[in-house]
């Protein structure tokens, strides 16, 4: 995935006595990878929940009053909760996720966002209700694991220099994990095309059939009040196989086209190209 942007945010609240790895990116990284001026670079230390919301407001009002396309990168501590705040105080994943979401809207599908933090990967907890909405990001980079303050410092300045370079997402991500030697703790790239077909996924499992019999039963309370001497048992088997196929491949039609913002961008039928026979072609097993 090509990202676009023209800004990033690094947006850290840490403990005192931890090393600053956002600041430390920041000064020690940016200003020395930017000689011709083509992006801006903001770093915001953060002291608790109330200046996080507040913060995220700004960058909200620059995105749709100054055309800021951004990267949001966060250093802080995560975990299954949310993040964790110098505070103390957690930001829950899903209060998170309506906040981005909020500006992916604005930005179309554009937003990407950096969890330089353990467990980012649990921000995902947040979205599986999100089907019949939109997606909170274009790209996601994440851990699944525990991360060291070295690996995050170092990591993500090999990570920049390639975004910066290439603008390549996926190229970033090999260069950010060749400085983490345990493969099961590395960084995965998610794009939103992942999410929904995970998302859609879930769904079929565990909505699609309970609807498909409500609906079936429906219509056949209707049929006997109008023919009762209709046979019901071969009527329900043909209203269900024909629900089945009809009603699912017409829901992911309208549930993609709004998840991925087809509606809004028509790039993004491009960029996030998927079909309904791809899902139902495979299982989805791997992050991609």
């Amino acid at each position: 995935m090509i990202f676009k942007f023209n800004k990033v945010y690094i947006i850290e609240s840490l403990p005192e006595n931890e090393m600053k790895t956002g600041k430390s990116l920041y000064e020690e990284f940016f200003h020395h990878n930017d000689v011709d001026n083509r992006y801006d670079f903001e770093y915001q230390s953060i002291k608790n929940a109330n200046g996080f919301k507040t913060f995220l407001e700004i960058v909200f009002s620059e995105i749709k009053d100054k055309g800021v396309f951004p990267i949001i990168h966060f250093e802080m501590h995560g975990g299954k909760e949310g993040l964790r705040l110098s505070s103390s105080e957690v930001i829950q994943w899903k209060d998170l996720a309506f906040r981005l979401l909020k500006m992916n809207i604005e930005l179309k599908n554009k937003l990407v966002v950096v969890f330089a933090l353990c467990y980012g990967v649990h921000f995902l907890s947040a979205f599986y209700e999100f089907m019949d909405f939109r997606t909170p990001f274009a790209g996601l980079i994440a851990s699944t694991d525990y991360v060291k303050a070295g690996e995050i410092k170092y990591g993500f300045q090999k990570f920049y220099k390639m975004i910066l370079e290439t603008k390549n997402g996926n190229d970033a991500i090999k260069g950010l994990n060749e400085l983490i030697n345990e493969e099961d703790r590395r960084y995965s790239f998610l794009s939103c095309r992942w999410l929904f077909k995970e998302a859609f996924v879930q769904y079929l499992k565990l909505c699609s059939a309970k609807e498909r019999n409500k609906r079936t039963e429906r219509i056949i309370i209707k049929i006997k009040s109008t023919n009762p001497n209709a046979e019901i048992t071969k009527i329900r088997k043909e209203l269900k196989e024909y629900l089945h196929k009809n009603n699912q491949e017409k829901y992911f039609i309208t549930a993609r086209d709004k998840f991925l913002m087809y509606d809004l961008d028509g790039s993004n039928k491009s960029l996030f190209a998927i079909e309904y026979h791809e899902i139902m072609g495979e299982k989805s097993t791997t992050l991609h």
